[in-house]
């Protein structure tokens, strides 16, 4: 269909604005995940004490110490760590995909360094 606007063999195109304030969104919120690892990690402290606790794990001991129970504790605890910094690295992606550039780069490396960090830590842990 012709219209004055747009003559014949002309395809409507899309407003590269869309995509770009997509990437935009998802750059901040993944950049926004670096400090929530802040706060995740807050709460798998307070969880693991709460666990402990439930368990009856010895102060000082390992959570996993705790049999079978321990283990699964000590797998939500790990999850709690990983929640905000896993959550940036998959917004970091996403807003890559979608024309992010510089920014998304930083979130996805600051990021997947925090995540790195968290599980090297906890599994170290049950080896030192």
């Amino acid at each position: 269909m012709t219209t004055p606007a747009m003559p014949a063999g002309a395809t409507p195109t899309r407003h590269q604005s869309q995509p770009r304030r997509r990437s935009t969104t998802l750059t901040w919120w993944s950049l926004a995940m670096i400090p929530a690892s802040v706060v995740s990690a807050v709460l798998a402290f307070v969880l693991g004490a709460v666990l402990m606790a439930a368990t009856g794990t010895p102060e000082g001991a390992l959570l996993t110490s705790a049999g079978l129970e321990g283990w699964l504790a000590w797998f939500a605890v790990l999850l709690t760590f990983l929640s905000a910094p896993v959550a940036g690295v998959v917004l970091a992606v996403l807003a890559r995909r979608s024309g992010g550039g510089g920014r998304a780069i930083l979130a996805l490396v600051v990021n997947g360094c925090i995540a790195a960090y968290f599980v090297v830590s906890a599994v170290g842990n049950l080896f030192l």
